[in-house]
């Protein structure tokens, strides 16, 4: 392998290693260039640059199985085990991942794709070790960590950094649409006339006081002029729709009897009756 002063720009990073000039007190950064062996005499030999140590030799042994695992024909083995770490592409039951995490036992990973349908808008592109992947950053899984999974791309630092950023922003557009999407629901159900399935009860929606939905059991309203407190109703099921002449019958039963919250009964009969007026 040549080593070389300059960065390798145009090597992918699993064509090329850094030599990092603080940790070995050279002068500056060195490159080895990953794609060739070159057989040099030893008589032509100079001086030692420095002893690499087990960690980067580590790095150029994943460096070059990922050139064989792509056909390269690098035959250079050191015999050192190497585990996937965080911005490698590792394949897994034939199928592709990204690392974002890892620890002693186990890597956590996201999916990814050199390939979507044009469709698939929650996937975004992200480029490891020049390449272009496609990723969407939410549903992530775990596996075992082993020395077995074939890696077939790295990240470098400025990558991993990349691709943080974006998953990143994936998730707090995730959010955003997850917020979206229960204030849309909440509002489906959190009508006038919905009959509610909560537990074995049928509660009839009737409005809702500093966010909580409250309700009453249509079934028992005449006896049991008790309001529910609707929790989780964005869980709920509408079992069917009554009518605002039912709904009017229901508040008015609530109101004579002068239920908790007649402040909020009386509010919603009124306006019952001023729609029922206006028919009129």
């Amino acid at each position: 392998m040549r080593v070389l002063l300059g960065s390798l720009n145009g090597l992918n990073n699993y064509q090329k290693y850094r030599v990092d000039k603080m940790k070995y007190k050279n002068k500056k950064d060195s490159w080895i260039k990953l794609t060739k062996i070159y057989k040099i005499p030893i008589k032509n030999l100079g001086t030692i640059l420095c002893k690499l140590k087990k960690k980067d030799m580590k790095q150029i042994q994943k460096r070059l199985n990922i050139q064989k695992e792509l056909n390269k024909k690098i035959k250079l083995d050191f015999n050192l085990d190497t585990y996937p770490t965080i911005g490698d592409i590792v394949e897994i039951a034939k199928e592709r991942y990204y690392i974002f995490k890892t620890k002693e036992k186990h890597i956590y990973c996201y999916r990814v794709f050199n390939n979507i349908e044009s469709n698939e808008n929650n996937y975004k592109e992200i480029i490891v070790g020049k390449e272009k992947y496609y990723i969407n950053g939410v549903e992530n899984k775990q596996f075992l960590n082993s020395k077995d999974y074939k890696i077939i791309n790295t990240s470098t630092k400025s990558e991993i950094r990349n691709i943080n950023n974006i998953i990143k922003n994936i998730k707090l557009d995730f959010k955003k649409d997850v917020k979206k999407n229960k204030r849309e629901i909440r509002e489906k159900l959190c009508k006038l006339g919905n009959v509610l399935k909560v537990g074995r009860t049928k509660v009839l929606f009737l409005y809702c006081k500093k966010d909580v939905p409250y309700g009453i059991d249509i079934n028992h309203y005449k006896n049991a002029k008790k309001l529910y407190a609707i929790q989780s109703i964005n869980d709920r099921k509408i079992l069917r729709k009554v009518s605002k002449d039912k709904c009017l019958k229901i508040v008015e039963c609530l109101y004579n009897n002068n239920v908790k919250q007649i402040e909020e009964v009386e509010k919603l009969y009124n306006e019952l009756k001023s729609m029922e007026n206006k028919k009129l």
